[in-house]
């Protein structure tokens, strides 16, 4: 992993901790909810058909037995991680929906803590 890379998800994982449980929304002066929803839709779809197309999914390996701190025995399967490309979808939705003239804010509707 690049050392932008690690900048980012530092970045991320930093604003996910600042903003707690606080929830976000597209918006874009103008536009019906509808629209934005929308918006939203075709961005996840071509997000996440660019980062199948960049990180394809990899078949499992071999099964591997490991044992945990408690000595238990596991058997867990190789596989690529998904959390890279969740956050290139993620980015790749951001991107698409910032092009489309729409901004990330605080949801009108959120809770907030007392």
């Amino acid at each position: 992993m690049s050392s932008r890379q690690s900048f980012h998800h530092l970045y991320v994982i930093l604003l996910l901790a600042a903003g707690g449980c606080a929830q976000f929304e597209w918006r874009k002066p103008g536009t019906a909810a509808a629209d934005v929803e929308r918006d939203q839709a075709q961005c996840t779809v071509q997000g996440r058909f660019e980062a199948h197309q960049r990180m394809p999914l990899q078949p499992s390996l071999a099964p591997q037995v490991i044992t945990d701190q408690q000595g238990r025995t596991i058997v867990t399967q190789n596989t690529q991680p998904d959390s890279e490309r969740f956050f290139l979808e993620n980015s790749l939705l951001r991107q698409c929906m910032t092009k489309l003239g729409y901004t990330l804010q605080p949801s009108a509707t959120a809770v907030r803590p007392e």
